[in-house]
């Protein structure tokens, strides 16, 4: 084999060696960048929260949308800590609870509908939506101004609202399996329906079915 051959084939070795070196480094950097990016994203986020705190009777929505990204994304790994608690307590953001509370107004309602609502009648309704699956999702019955134990949302209290959960858990409890299925089946249904993104569905049990009613408009929006 002449000299040439020899300093080819030794270079060609040379940079396969190298190109795994090369690709793990570069990797090791992306995810690098990745840590450090998630890591400023959860400060930002915690930054945030400790702004609006003081003015949380308006921007509670915005705080629990906040936390919500910051569990969601499993944000407190960035930061260091084994679990959303903890980063909440080691912080000194709110308890759980708390966090907890705003975290499903933000999921289940617009800010409109919320503010409109406040804070504590927003979170009462969330909390009976979750407690009466066959009923309308909270975003539909403050949309519609929807009935809660024979009253109009718009006129109902905390009390009102809190009164009506209790007595649906009430009959959750005596609910036989048969029903117990029919409703985990609308649940579902209503995961998926709000998984379309088109705003205000109602979702509702007739009999043996599941009735889900779309405008035109939102049936458009799903071709």
């Amino acid at each position: 084999m002449s000299s040439d051959s020899k300093r080819t084939r030794s270079a060609t070795s040379s940079s396969a060696r190298a190109k795994p070196r090369s690709a793990t480094r570069s990797a090791a950097r992306s995810a690098a960048r990745s840590a450090a990016s998630r890591r400023a994203r959860a400060n930002a986020l915690i930054a945030l929260i400790e702004r609006r705190k003081p003015r949380i009777v308006d921007e509670f929505h915005e705080i629990g949308a906040a936390l919500r990204e910051l569990l969601e994304d499993r944000l407190h790994e960035a930061l260091g800590h084994a679990s959303f608690a903890e980063l909440l307590e080691a912080r000194a953001v709110m308890s759980l609870s708390s966090a907890k509370k705003l975290i499903a107004i933000a999921e289940h309602l617009s800010r409109d509908a919320a503010v409109q609502l406040g804070r504590e009648r927003a979170y009462a309704l969330v909390a009976y939506a979750a407690a009466t699956p066959d009923a309308d999702s909270a975003a539909t019955i403050a949309a519609r101004d929807g009935a809660i134990a024979g009253k109009r949302l718009s006129t109902s209290s905390k009390r009102d609202i809190e009164a009506a959960t209790r007595s649906a858990r009430g009959r959750g409890r005596a609910s036989t399996p048969a029903e117990k299925a029919r409703r985990a089946a609308l649940l579902g249904v209503k995961r998926l329906v709000k998984s379309w993104d088109v705003g205000a569905v109602k979702v509702a049990l007739r009999g043996p079915r599941i009735v889900v009613s779309l405008t035109v408009e939102q049936a458009a929006r799903l071709g």
